[in-house]
């Protein structure tokens, strides 16, 4: 998926230079050094100090606490990117405001040297009430959270609905087809929100029209084409 839209950048940025230069270029995209850019900042860390991230458990940040899910009584939420503020206004929602003075816990730098003797503090905590109860106390104290949800919640989400984010089309043999809207959003025009949704083509569905209407062949030689098997098998 990144690389895809790390290819669609690259088509943008080479057809506004042949605009603007009058000369064409290739677009050189990779899958892994696409994955591999998308260390950021923690590969710059390795690459100039030799930093070793380590592995962390319930998708926890490598260098602060707490970033990171936690267990609730009936599921899971997140907890992001809690500064110092946060931290001490999270300290109050937990019902434990001594953790704010605690020499151990007191900066962001010394909650992750002490990690292992904060999280299970944390995690008792989170597990006495539920998700629901625990985003109203968190949205609350204005501090970023967020439930954990299976695919089939998140297809449900409020803002899912509100966005308009799951729509349907006939389809010819997999009869009625819901599926996700693309994130892309133009006000007008082929991507708007006014644009019914419609399925992708079947394999090789548009191969002559490309060819006759963009490639300048003549319906003659497509014909002779598809009975050499240029084209491949017919799609089943």
């Amino acid at each position: 998926l990144s690389g895809g839209y790390a290819s669609a950048i690259a088509l943008l940025a080479g057809i506004w230079r042949a605009r603007r230069d009058g000369v064409g270029c290739d677009c050189d995209v990779s899958l892994f050094e696409t994955a591999l850019h998308e260390l950021m900042y923690v590969g710059t860390w390795a690459a100039t100090h030799g930093y070793v991230p380590p592995r962390r458990r319930n998708s926890a940040h490598p260098s602060i606490v707490p970033f990171q899910n936690f267990a609730t009584a009936d599921g899971w939420v997140v907890i992001g990117g809690v500064k110092q503020d946060a931290w001490e206004r999270l300290c109050d929602v937990l019902g434990r405001p001594e953790l704010r003075d605690d020499e151990r816990f007191a900066t962001r730098a010394v909650r992750d040297v002490n990690r292992d003797e904060l999280l299970p503090i944390l995690d008792e905590a989170f597990a006495t009430r539920t998700t629901d109860e625990w985003l109203a106390l968190l949205l609350e104290a204005s501090i970023p959270a967020s439930r954990i949800n299976t695919v089939e919640e998140a297809l449900a989400e409020p803002q899912t609905i509100a966005r308009g984010d799951v729509v349907e089309h006939d389809h010819p043999t997999l009869g009625r087809v819901r599926s996700i809207r693309t994130p892309l959003r133009l006000a007008e025009g082929e991507h708007s929100l006014e644009r019914e949704p419609q399925r992708g083509p079947l394999r090789g569905e548009h191969t002559a029209d490309v060819l006759t209407r963009l490639c300048g062949y003549t319906q003659d030689q497509v014909e002779t084409l598809e009975q050499a098997g240029v084209f491949g098998g017919s799609e089943p």
